[in-house]
């Protein structure tokens, strides 16, 4: 496994190459991909080991008995728990049932809720804003939120309820944000996993959707040419508060936050660059995709864009880490490292 890339296979397309016809046909084939993913045999990951990824789906975690959780607490003033899963993944999976299943045994009585929106091949070519409108109207369909809850994404799930918290926060009271290996600042390179490194070529002919917007248009940056993403990427310049003129509402919706937990994996293959799960980015003009920008030296912190200086100082910006690729944390470190933050 490549840690990253070099300036030959650091390549991007031009926005203007010409774009074959297949393109179209292209995208179906990778949602086909997509859709297959989570029907393929997967086995639980052992509490002490961590198995390599498949796609961005969420982790089969091995069963225990809620005698054993590490993270049982009293849940009587507890809200609710909403879940977003990732890319190819479905709200009814067997990891998202799983990852449920842990949070309702360590904290008796909760209500989880794993969201049935933008399932496998929607979750691919539905966009970014439309997936966040359908969170938003699953949660108001479920009356038992309306008092606030906490929101926990994974992987792109993790930044749609960030966005949904930036564009929904005022009228649904998020308490904690918690973003498991999410592409908070983006990626700026098509994943080191086979499906997507096959159709990756045809995909950087049009990378921001001007033909065929598709979820992934939403959150690539391209460092080569901010100009480009701050005028064609109509998502992440957006939530992130990039451009010139910024929305407040934005900012003012995660300072209401308690916490905002960042869970980062050490080894991800397919978060590119994967310090973007901590909100750092490679260097504006990088070629070489060796020039990364850690969150606390970004324009955005030190603007405080969408209020990350401000969590930070205040005690309420969690970060914690993994060693092991996308997702695949085991339920040790989830009761360890993530339930207790959930709880308090």
């Amino acid at each position: 496994m490549r840690d990253r890339a070099t300036e030959e296979d650091f390549h991007y397309r031009r926005l203007d190459a010409p774009r074959p016809r297949v393109f179209g046909l292209a995208l179906v084939s990778f949602a086909a991909l997509v859709l297959c993913v989570p029907f393929l045999p997967r086995r639980a990951i052992p509490s002490d080991a961590v198995a390599p990824p498949l796609s961005a789906l969420a982790p089969v975690l091995a069963s225990t008995t809620p005698a054993t959780s590490t993270a049982a607490l009293a849940t009587s003033t507890l809200p609710p728990v909403v879940l977003m899963h990732g890319m190819g993944d479905a709200g009814t999976s067997e990891g998202m049932r799983s990852v449920a299943e842990a949070i309702r045994q360590a904290f008796p009585g909760r209500h989880v809720v794993s969201l049935d929106v933008a399932n496998g091949m929607d979750s691919a070519l539905v966009t970014m804003d439309a997936q966040v409108a359908a969170i938003a109207a699953a949660v108001a369909a479920d009356k038992r939120l309306a008092g606030g809850f906490d929101a926990v994404g994974l992987s792109q799930g993790a930044l749609l309820m960030r966005a949904f918290v930036e564009r929904h926060g005022g009228d649904y009271k998020v308490r904690k944000l918690f973003s498991l290996c999410g592409p908070q600042e983006g990626i700026g390179r098509c994943p080191q996993v086979a499906m997507y490194q096959a159709l990756c070529p045809v995909f950087e002919m049009d990378p921001y959707g001007a033909e065929v917007p598709i979820a992934f248009s939403g959150y690539w940056k391209d460092v080569r040419d901010e100009k480009a993403y701050l005028e064609h990427n109509h998502f992440l310049p957006d939530v992130n508060n990039e451009r010139p003129r910024r929305n407040e509402t934005y900012r003012e919706n995660m300072l209401a936050l308690e916490a905002y937990v960042l869970v980062h994996a050490t080894a991800d293959s397919m978060i590119v660059p994967r310090e973007s799960e901590l909100h750092g980015f490679f260097a504006w003009g990088d070629t070489t995709g060796r020039k990364i920008v850690p969150m606390e030296a970004s324009d955005g912190y030190a603007t405080d864009a969408i209020g990350l200086k401000t969590l930070a100082e205040s005690g309420r910006l969690h970060r914690r880490s993994f060693d092991g690729d996308h997702l695949q944390f085991n339920r040790s470190f989830l009761e360890e490292q993530v339930l207790p933050l959930l709880g308090l």
